[in-house]
């Protein structure tokens, strides 16, 4: 159903209080809570006037947004550490974040970063859906605060590579939009 960005935000942040973070990321089912928290948080850095996420058994796109009246389709993706499987952290769950990833590998997560992104939109830019669409992708990388310039202007890079591809591309990374 249609919201406003405000009212989805309310709804997906009650949903994903409800949700424990285990369940949300090793669960194939709950997916959709991940694509709406995904689209909650654009809602926050693009101006949009309604927002919905895909009627439950549809295939795609995974959601919609309303801007001035013109509906666009909207598929979601995440950009994630190669070789790494979503929720392993929480099943076994130890440490700090520091302990799990050490200094001595921020860079090399840093170094990451363009590849991660790159296959992501290129996976995407593949499957040659028949409408046009707004892709956007949750850049699932914590570097702690290194190379923060370098990288947003890597991200702006590879962006720039598939821009033909896409109505839009959206890159969350650290808190914003790029």
């Amino acid at each position: 159903m249609w919201r406003s960005p405000e009212a989805f935000r309310d709804l997906v942040s009650a949903l994903d209080a409800r949700t424990e973070a285990r369940e949300l990321l090793s669960i194939p089912h709950k997916k959709y809570l991940l694509d709406a928290l995904t689209l909650a948080e654009l809602s926050r850095h693009v101006i949009v006037d309604r927002i919905r996420l895909q009627e439950p058994k549809g295939q795609w796109p995974d959601g919609y947004i309303d801007i001035g009246g013109r509906e666009r389709n909207v598929e979601v993706t995440i950009a994630d550490l190669p070789g790494r499987r979503r929720g392993d952290e929480y099943r076994d769950l130890v440490g700090t974040a520091v302990e799990r990833y050490p200094p001595e590998d921020w860079n090399k997560r840093a170094e990451a970063i363009w590849e991660a992104l790159d296959r992501a939109i290129r996976s995407k830019a593949a499957k040659r859906y028949s409408s046009p669409f707004i892709l956007v992708v949750d850049l699932n990388f914590g570097v702690y605060g290194i190379r923060q310039a370098e990288i947003e202007q890597t991200i702006r890079s590879i962006k720039g590579r598939y821009q033909e591809d896409f109505e839009q591309i959206h890159v969350l990374w650290n808190g914003k939009v790029i």
